[in-house]
Parts: structure tokens; sequence; C-alpha cells
């Protein structure tokens, strides 16, 4: 699995998420051999790889969903025997994710940020503004049910953003995107803010098959 750093910001900046020799198998077969590295704050790090070649793993284990059988892993300072305080601190944007279509985009985003203690006022005026950032403030009273592909994408990526983590991870790139989610929320992540950190996990069948497409 090949790692792709953006190498534009300082090396003095802080590690947000760092992981060291991560492993994890199932059965006779070794999913994750050894993992580690280390981001930044600002900075995006992509791991790139065919399938089976541990990705999925990786993310679960960084989002607190596996335990490894060795290694560890720290977020913002909190260590990966902690995982409740460390989902308190991250977000994460799966490919595939599952939206309830009988509610509307704002009672979604209001809804996590209840569960992450904000009052309902608090969170809705806050799911208002993410609404906003990714392009979709004209649809937010319309059902989920409602939305096309590109707009559940931007809606995932709102509510990835709804606890205001340190560090994001995400198994669906940019360049999966459809253009109208591209073009509202690219800009975030290009200018990704100075205390975020943003992991990307993604096939390299996926990555060759968008440059072709691009090519056409």
């Amino acid at each position: 699995m090949n790692q792709i750093i953006d190498p534009k910001v300082s090396s003095l900046q802080a590690e947000l998420l760092l992981a060291e020799g991560l492993r994890k198998s199932y059965g006779p077969r070794q999913a994750l051999q050894g993992l580690s590295f280390s981001l930044k704050a600002g900075r995006v790090l992509g791991f790139l790889g065919p399938n089976g070649a541990g990705k999925t793993t990786s993310i679960r284990i960084l989002t607190t969903m596996l335990e490894p059988e060795s290694g560890y892993f720290i977020v913002d300072g909190i260590g990966s025997e902690y995982p409740e305080k460390i989902r308190r601190k991250i977000g994460v944007l799966p490919e595939n994710m599952g939206f309830p279509k009988q509610m509307t985009g704002i009672e979604y985003l209001t809804y996590f940020g209840q569960l992450y203690g904000r009052k309902k006022e608090d969170a809705k005026a806050y799911g208002l503004k993410l609404l906003e950032e990714v392009g979709m403030q004209q649809r937010g009273k319309s059902l989920i049910g409602s939305y096309s592909h590109g707009m559940r994408q931007r809606i995932g990526i709102a509510r990835a953003l709804v606890n205001n983590p340190v560090s994001s991870s995400s198994t669906s790139p940019p360049w999966a995107w459809t253009r109208a989610a591209s073009k509202s929320c690219w800009p975030w992540y290009s200018g990704l803010p100075g205390s975020v950190a943003l992991a990307l996990f993604y096939a390299a069948i996926s990555y060759q098959r968008s440059k072709a497409s691009a090519m056409m």
C-alpha cells in the first residue's frame, strides 16, 4: 500500500494523527502488516493500494471500529486505549453511507450534532453552516430520499465535519465525486484548515479508471 503525502505544510506543525506498527489478521490471512505513519495538522495523506491491501482494515482501526492485534495510534494526543475520547475528535466519510430517506438534510445534521453533545438550537445552527459550506443550503429542508447521488456525497461530507474533527478519514476520494460535489467541496479539501488532518484510503483501480476517464 503506497502513501501519497502533500508536502506543502511545514514540518514544525504538530502531529495530529500517529500510527505505529498496526497489525491485524483474519484467521491465517494477514490484512495489515505493521502500518506506521504520522500526519501533521493541515496535511492530506493518501493510501493507495489494490483490493486486499488493508485500506478498509486501516480505516476501521483508526476510527476505533476494530482493535489492532499489535501497535497503537494517537489522535491529537489521545491514545488508542481511549476509543470513546477519540470518537469525539474524528470524522469519517465512507464511500457508501446509509442515509435515512425520511429525514431532511438539516434534521440529519442536527441529529448528529446532538449526539456529539450540542444543544438542539446550536446543532441546527451549525448544521445550516455546514450545508452552506457544501453548497446545499437550498436543499436543507428537502428529504434526503429526494437527493441525487452528488447531493448525498455532499451531505456525507457535512456529516463528517459535524463534530469539528481534528482528524478526518475517508474511503471516498475526490475524483469519485460528481462534478457538482467536487465543485462545492474541493475548496474545503484543498484549503484544509490548519488545525485538521485528513487521511484518504482508496483503491488503485479507482484511481487508474479515473485517469483513463479523464483522458477520454
